[in-house]
């Protein structure tokens, strides 16, 4: 029996968390950081009464997509010239515009009179974006500072260490210190930022349906590792099991015990923690309610996941939730089109009923998700399927979002060795940084351009903390 779910693991989201161990790990080890860090925050929550629901809440939802994903192939060019050269260059994997495996139009607004379609398998994503509610952000990662081509061919600039490894992109997209170095996570250090000022109930702000990961780790905090069917408990069951109450006697008299060593003395102390607080949050957990069927997937469980604990906002007394989701799988050197098209297709499912269901509980308008990955990937074919590369595309989805647009700069010009190619077989040098994508989203959730550079320390590279703007204007203008 699998604790984590319950249920066996599929292959993919085995390979896909194996192809990047950083993003974290479950079982005890995982306990033992909640216990000492979520625990901290969450002690003195727990004897209070849970609050009523927090009228400013907001919720940001990263959907990380492991090994990589072809994103030139979710967003593709449909204008004349931009369209040949995007066969020219993609050869075997590119997709047509008519007939059979077509790629999806989408009426994407002021692009310049360029225009834009997406996988044919992402029909639900097709129609949130003509709805207003996705918008792409193109050709985006990690930058240390402005960089063109000539300078990276000089080495010029200060370039991200081990460009093209997954380990080290991974890590890098989580921290945004492409310089390598860091503890810390951007989102643990806006959680750290926000924590100061904002109570925020019974859990820390960050929640993982993935185990530990760096992105969520703080200075003071991590993430509340949860499962599909809810608490990870260090006993050892699902929320939707319950606590075994014999078990949980056991464990807690534990504290009877006079321990000389300080240590255990603080475990003990710690444990108890953990095990009321994933009581806690079972019990809220069980009884929240979402309705909104879900396609079957491995990320269709871990949103619904998401949905049903912003749905325990209020008996959790949770006014910030920070999700982290894991959806591994996309190193695809072979069998591109085939996988891909099956990967896509449950993305765009899975995003549709996560925004139906947060329609069911009224907080479209409080939730962000956006996508992230390792790099984007060459696009030249290898035969097969394609290599690492750098920049790539990625959406985001919610209420907030100033959506049926692109933002950020598509490259004009996919050539093999020209425009941004750095490497002649189409490894775009990204356009825009993983500071200014990310710095949007923290800043629309609460953090302050004062308090920026804690969170982004390399952002004043990219983004001027004293503009009245937003760093690209996929949301709206905050103080």
């Amino acid at each position: 029996m699998n604790d984590m779910y319950d249920r066996p693991i599929s292959r993919r989201k085995f390979l896909g968390a194996a192809s990047c161990a950083a993003l974290g790990t479950t079982g005890l080890f995982s306990t033992l950081l909640n216990l000492k860090m979520t625990g901290q925050a969450a002690a003195a929550a727990l004897a209070a009464t849970p609050t009523p629901e927090p009228n400013d809440f907001k919720a940001m939802v990263c959907i990380f997509q492991a090994g990589g994903s072809d994103s030139y192939n979710m967003l593709i060019p449909t204008n004349g010239s931009a369209y040949t050269q995007y066969k020219t260059v993609r050869g075997n994997l590119a997709h047509p515009l008519t007939g059979a495996n077509a790629a999806l139009p989408i009426n994407a607004l002021d692009t310049a009179g360029r225009t834009f379609a997406i996988h044919p398998s992402m029909s639900e994503v097709r129609t949130l974006f003509n709805a207003g509610k996705v918008a792409f952000i193109a050709n985006t990662g990690t930058l240390i500072e402005p960089t063109s081509v000539t300078q990276y061919k000089n080495n010029s600039v200060m370039l991200p260490k081990s460009l093209f490894s997954h380990s080290d992109q991974i890590f890098q997209w989580q921290t945004s210190v492409p310089q390598g170095g860091s503890a810390s996570g951007w989102a643990g250090r806006m959680t750290d930022v926000l924590n100061a000022r904002i109570a925020n109930g019974a859990l820390g702000m960050s929640i993982s349906l993935n185990g530990n990961n760096i992105m969520q780790t703080g200075q003071q905090t991590t993430a509340y590792s949860i499962s599909p069917r809810g608490s990870i408990s260090l006993i050892g069951k699902s929320a939707r099991a319950g606590i075994n109450k014999l078990r949980f006697d056991k464990f807690t008299s534990m504290a009877d015990v006079q321990y000389q060593n300080l240590f255990e003395q603080a475990y003990v102390t710690e444990a108890q923690t953990s095990v009321e607080r994933d009581a806690l949050f079972s019990e809220a957990f069980n009884n929240a309610q979402v309705n909104t069927v879900f396609a079957t997937s491995d990320l269709g469980e871990d949103l619904k996941a998401v949905a049903q604990t912003i749905a325990a906002r209020g008996a959790l007394g949770m006014k910030r939730q920070v999700f982290f989701v894991l959806y591994g799988g996309w190193d695809h050197h072979q069998e591109l089109l085939t996988t891909q098209a099956e990967m896509l297709g449950v993305l765009s499912k899975a995003l549709n009923d996560f925004w139906t269901a947060l329609g069911e509980l009224n907080v479209q308008d409080k939730v962000v998700s956006f996508t992230a990955s390792d790099f984007g990937r060459t696009l030249r074919s290898n035969g097969r399927g394609t290599d690492h590369a750098w920049g790539g595309n990625h959406l985001v989805m919610g209420g907030p979002v100033i959506g049926q647009r692109l933002y950020g700069a598509y490259p004009e010009d996919l050539s093999l060795g020209g425009g941004m190619d750095v490497g002649n077989n189409g490894r775009m040098l990204p356009t825009t940084s993983v500071d200014e994508y990310m710095a949007e989203i923290a800043l629309w959730f609460g953090v302050t351009k004062g308090e920026l550079k804690t969170v982004l320390p390399n952002i004043e590279n990219f983004y001027d903390t004293a503009s009245s703007a937003m760093p690209l204007g996929f949301l709206p203008v905050v103080a």
